[in-house]
């Protein structure tokens, strides 16, 4: 892609091969370890507030985990542990807000819950844990070191559930609701803005009608006001606010 920098005309071609390889191994019991090895080759298109245009954002991801799914797939658990080191990652220039700067190496190390349970009579609940530990590794910037990734919060949760009419007239017709929770964490590249945690409440209709699906989302039902992210004294941004999506699907 061409990009024009101070009336002056750039040029962008970026290319690498990126691979990945992973085993599990399926017990009997339900019950299936696995390790996995993934890297990551993302062009990053724009420039800085100099004009130099970004490189691409490079990564390496090492997981590995359990999952749990008994013979009635009724329920299924997976219990994971993460690294990712990325390379060239954006963040916000704390200098000039409106534009972005690339660190020289961000290492992210964490742990993540998640399961659903398919209770029976049109009944499932569902759940999730995430909890990220970040550090700025290597930087341009001395005064990042150390510090957290921007807009990387250690704690991310929710929780909800579905019920669908699987009898009578209204069979097909269901509904949901659900709860998340997004922690505290820091806007800008020296930590010095936190963003205060928030809860957030959503909720749903569907109707299940042969090969069809219409369904009614809700997001932040309560159309609470909240703190999205703040980067600088003066650049503070709202979340969304209520939003509802209607969709019509159609499967064969």
């Amino acid at each position: 892609p061409q990009e024009v920098i101070r009336g002056a005309q750039g040029h962008q071609s970026d290319d690498k091969f990126s691979g990945r390889v992973g085993v599990n191994y399926l017990f009997d019991n339900g019950i299936a370890p696995y390790i996995g090895w993934s890297q990551s080759f993302q062009p990053t298109v724009g420039t800085d507030f100099a004009g130099t245009a970004f490189v691409p954002t490079t990564g390496e991801q090492t997981e590995i985990g359990i999952k749990y799914q008994p013979a009635s797939n009724r329920i299924l658990v997976t219990l994971a542990a993460y690294e990712l080191v990325q390379d060239n990652t954006l963040v916000v220039d704390p200098n000039h807000t409106l534009y972005q700067i690339q660190q020289g190496e961000t290492k992210v190390r964490g742990a993540e819950l998640e399961g659903r349970w398919n209770v029976g009579n049109g009944l499932s609940v569902y759940g999730a844990y995430t909890y990220s530990d970040s550090e700025v590794t290597k930087s341009t910037d001395p005064l990042s070191l150390g510090k957290e990734i921007p807009l990387q919060p250690r704690n991310v949760a929710s929780l909800g559930a579905d019920y669908t009419i699987t009898d009578g007239a209204l069979s097909g017709l269901g509904f949901g609701a659900g709860v998340r929770y997004t922690g505290e964490h820091y806007g800008d590249a020296y930590n010095l803005w936190q963003t205060p945690s928030y809860t957030l409440f959503d909720a749903s209709v569907h109707y299940d009608a042969g090969a069809w699906r219409l369904q009614l989302n809700a997001q932040n039902v309560g159309d609470k006001d909240y703190i999205a992210t703040c980067n600088s004294a003066v650049w503070c941004y709202y979340g969304y606010s209520r939003t509802v999506t209607a969709t019509a699907r159609y499967q064969w």
